[in-house]
């Protein structure tokens, strides 16, 4: 039972694959010899289907989303660019728009998917905002290697 309770606690790391099978393993030992502690198994069984549960529900939705945020990742100038032209969302995020999601959307308090991504759009572009700062290389003499040297060069008056 307690390593089932710990991983109920941690159940979205990689602990879990390890610790559900041993919780339900040890239970079902605990019970079949007939141990005390009946109680203990039996919890730890109820405490490890959920943690299965759970895990199984992190895993899908990662599944199921990741792939949307690779795309942003690999063309986020080329959306943002287009949203901020003419509002444009991509194809691949217009699944969003289907009804079956306005629930969600509205108990995070907003309208819509589009309101959603708007949103992200603004925020995205308030904490990484390439227009204010330049990139350049510069060779690092003393380590003998090229670095990314980071120099904030203010193109915008503040």
């Amino acid at each position: 039972m307690v390593i089932a309770l710990v991983n109920l606690i941690v159940f979205r790391t990689l602990l879990s694959i390890i610790a559900v099978p041993l919780s339900i393993i040890f239970a079902i030992v605990s019970l079949v010899q007939k141990r005390s502690g009946k109680g203990f198994a039996v919890t730890g069984i109820i405490v490890s289907v959920i943690s299965m549960i759970l895990i199984g529900t992190v895993i899908a939705l990662f599944v199921k989303v990741y792939p949307d945020f690779e795309y942003f990742a690999e063309n986020q100038q080329q959306i943002i660019t287009e949203y901020k032209e003419d509002g444009t969302i991509p194809e691949q995020y217009e699944k969003y728009n289907d009804p079956k999601y306005d629930k969600f959307w509205k108990s995070m308090g907003l309208k819509d998917f589009n309101e959603f991504f708007g949103m992200l759009i603004d925020k995205y572009i308030s904490d990484y905002s390439y227009d204010d700062y330049d990139y350049e290389f510069e060779e690092d003499y003393d380590h003998g290697i090229t670095d990314l040297a980071l120099r904030q060069l203010r193109t915008k008056p503040a």
